[in-house]
């Protein structure tokens, strides 16, 4: 462990071996490439880190730090007929297998603390009328620890 901040590399490839169908798993990079929802290759998903948020710790040697990270799903439906019900229940399938990957599966970051992944909530992010973008906010924690030189 170090000073520096959460790593979401386990998550994004914790969800390219538990949820193989996602055409994409990426980072903050990949997703701030994408220009609009068109532009999506669904399905997809993308894991950010959305903060750190440091608890007050008797000890000098390490800090305990609550991460929350979002993982935002991208799902398209092209059928002619009931497009939003479709990309829907496609959504609904998208998001039980990433949330059967995540919650309670605690990354090596975590320490000794080692309490699992948690959701914390999910929302509607945008939608036309055939790709649907989906965000879902997790919570872990993590420990800050000073490294000898």
């Amino acid at each position: 462990m170090s000073y520096a901040p959460f790593d979401v590399t386990p998550i994004i490839a914790r969800l390219k071996s538990q949820v193989p169908a996602l055409l994409t798993v990426g980072g903050a990079a990949d997703y701030a490439a994408v220009k609009g929802l068109a532009d999506f290759r669904a399905p997809c998903a993308f894991v950010l880190l959305a903060r750190e948020k440091l608890k007050p710790h008797a000890g000098q040697d390490s800090q305990r730090v609550v991460v929350t990270f979002g993982v935002v799903l991208a799902v398209r439906n092209n059928r002619p007929a009931e497009r939003g019900a479709a990309a829907a229940s496609d959504l609904s399938t998208y998001l039980a297998a990433i949330r059967s990957a995540l919650i309670g599966w605690s990354p090596a970051a975590v320490g000794a603390d080692r309490r699992g992944v948690q959701l914390l909530q999910g929302d509607l992010l945008n939608y036309d009328s055939s790709t649907l973008l989906w965000s879902d906010v997790y919570q872990t924690y993590q420990f800050l620890t000073r490294t000898t030189p």
